[in-house]
């Protein structure tokens, strides 16, 4: 774990360290399939790998709806280097924007409800004819 956070922060890329693991040979764990059998990834994926560089675990510390708490564990990572690769992570955000959809309900993306999440159309359908709402 120290060495991926590191290496993210030397690279300063997913994509980048994604790759660096990938050459040097750590992979993710394995794990169960649909079918039931073990399944072991070749390389780690965008995701995962964003979800273990901002995973509060790894400095001893425990979220539990949204709030956060000193954990039993051990830390594997300075709290320095976390910090550092947060920041990083932030600088590099990319806020996106949704465009409006070709839909018929021409009023999805427009309306918001009180604290500021996109409201999505509904529909029903009785006797053959679609109400939407």
């Amino acid at each position: 774990m120290r060495t991926i956070f590191r290496r993210y922060l030397a690279l300063g890329s997913i994509g980048l360290l994604i790759d660096d693991l990938h050459r040097r040979g750590v992979t993710p764990k394995a794990r169960i399939g649909k079918d039931g059998g073990s399944v072991q990834p070749t390389r780690f994926a965008l995701g995962p790998l964003a979800y273990i560089l901002k995973n509060r675990v790894y400095i001893g510390e425990v979220v539990y709806r949204g709030e956060v708490f000193p954990g039993e564990q051990q830390p594997i990572v300075d709290r320095e280097l976390f910090e550092a690769v947060q920041a990083r992570l932030k600088a590099g955000a990319v806020v996106r924007t949704a465009r409006r959809s070709e839909s018929p309900a021409f009023l999805m993306g427009v309306l918001h409800d009180d604290r500021g999440n996109r409201m999505s159309p509904s529909r029903a359908n009785k006797n053959s004819v679609r109400y939407r709402y």
